[in-house]
């Protein structure tokens, strides 16, 4: 569906109409622990969750009980039927101490993200990206590069690089991708280090799987002082974006941005390396537009939310729908970033055995009710007009379209919509839905008549009168 976000280029406000973010809820227990010799320092959620084929299927950062303190590439994988008891199936597949008992598959990339292709032949149906390195721990074989790889499958096990003697990016850590199915094609966030506000900083850059292949770069979100500000209104120094997890929504995108806010010393690898990471939102308004942040930047998901992930925050690529809800796993850590190295980025062997005896990384969720991220809300009346051009699929009809709301009334309050000719003279109402209320993610709007539109469609609107009510997010269908 399409999300009712401010910033809009086709909606108008009168009357006493606000934008507002939701708060997701917390699931206070982690769901997957690192409780194997595969993960036994720690899970981390640098990777994907899909439903497929009837299962939850989950592809994360698995830090061994043996972690060197390098970047690990080792990929685990889990399944679920219900997305909160996962189990971890014996692969058969990576040798670990000695062993090849676990659920590590051979896919060997750091910041793992996993996404179905439908328009790949079945060798293909599977596509990651990641960051590999013949330094990580765990590298895929044969590697010379340390950048940022493609990799396809058929199964989502068993990998193999698209070029393993090439990069398909040049650069290195953080990169997600998840499938678009309105655009039909795949999009890609990874992370660079841009010179901004005479700091060296990390920034988000946008790519493409389009016709199967893989397009370059190009930069979609660089820190600026409102982002040092907030930092320092949280007691840190400054700030840049580890990396960005996404939610298709229409012809749009939601983006997860990980703010990593500065801790000193502000000497390190890379950027200032040390401090905590909290998500905030921003939107894209469709393709190949401008990346948006949500007003004021509030906090999404605070490290503070539980004890054990007060060390920070990092999202899988993308949410995945639950029943009635869309649900975001995270890795939270006990220990801020950086916790077990010195200035220059060198291992504190002693901190580095503590953190591992404390299993530093768990994976949990966020959830909240579909399509319900942020919203327009009346307060206590007030009217939206939003033009459809935009968004109306090729091909699609005024005659035969369909529109499907997703809102919620509060005590005594109602929605209504009409169908209103904005070219004419008083704007005529040609339908009407008459007085909605109540809780609905998916309401079909019924009009009060049959449509018969003639002339020019492009001044038609739909007009949305809104008492004590709040809307979520719309779309046409055919």
């Amino acid at each position: 569906m399409e999300l009712f976000f401010e910033s809009r280029q086709d909606i108008s406000l009168k009357g006493k109409v606000y934008a507002f973010q939701e708060t997701p809820e917390i699931i206070p227990n982690p769901l997957l622990r690192p409780d194997t010799d595969a993960d036994g320092a720690g899970a981390s959620i640098y990777g994907s969750v899909l439903h497929d084929n009837g299962i939850y299927r989950m592809w994360y950062q698995a830090w061994p009980g043996d972690w060197n303190g390098r970047n690990c590439a080792l990929v685990g994988y889990a399944e679920s039927d219900n997305a909160m008891d996962w189990k971890k199936p014996k692969l058969n597949m990576v040798d670990i101490n000695g062993s090849r008992s676990n659920n590590i598959c051979n896919l060997g990339m750091h910041a793992p993200a996993v996404f179905v292709d439908p328009t790949a032949p079945a060798s293909h149906r599977y596509r990651a990206t990641g960051h590999a390195s013949p330094r990580n721990q765990g590298a895929f074989p044969g590697l010379t590069y340390a950048a940022y790889y493609t990799a396809h499958s058929a199964d989502g096990l068993k990998w193999e690089y698209d070029s393993i003697e090439r990069p398909t990016w040049w650069g290195g850590d953080v990169i997600t991708s998840t499938w678009h199915p309105e655009r039909n094609c795949g999009v890609v966030l990874l992370k660079r280090l841009v010179h901004a506000g005479q700091l060296t900083r990390r920034s988000i850059w946008e790519a493409e799987l389009n016709g199967g292949q893989w397009t370059e770069d190009v930069c979609a979100l660089v820190p600026d002082a409102y982002d040092d500000m907030v930092a320092k209104h949280d007691g840190h120094v400054t700030a840049d974006y580890y990396g960005m997890g996404t939610m298709p929504a229409g012809q749009g995108m939601v983006g997860f941005l990980w703010n990593l806010r500065h801790d000193l010393p502000a000497k390190g690898f890379g950027g200032r390396p040390f401090g905590k990471c909290d998500i905030t939102l921003a939107y894209q308004p469709h393709r190949h537009g401008r990346w948006l942040h949500t007003f004021g930047r509030r906090d999404f998901i605070t490290h503070r939310a539980q004890p054990w992930m007060d060390g920070g925050l990092y999202t899988a690529s993308s949410p995945v729908e639950v029943g009635n809800e869309q649900w975001l796993f995270f890795g939270g850590t006990s220990h801020s970033h950086g916790w077990y190295v010195d200035e220059d980025w060198q291992n504190i062997e002693e901190l580095k055995s503590l953190m591992i005896a404390r299993k530093f990384s768990q994976i949990g969720a966020a959830k909240w009710p579909k399509n319900r991220l942020f919203g327009l809300v009346a307060d206590p009346q007030g009217q939206v007009e939003l033009s459809p051009r935009s968004f109306l699929p090729a091909g699609m009809k005024w005659t035969t379209s369909k529109l499907v709301l997703n809102y919620k009334t509060n005590p005594g309050g109602h929605i209504k919509v009409e169908l209103i000719d904005n070219g004419k003279k008083d704007a005529p109402v040609l339908a009407t839905s008459g007085i909605l209320s109540g809780d609905e993610l998916e309401k079909l709007i019924v009009w009060d008549k049959e449509l018969n539109l003639k002339g020019d469609e492009q001044f038609l609107k739909f007009r949305i009168t809104m008492n004590q009510a709040s809307i979520y997010a719309f779309q046409l269908n055919p």
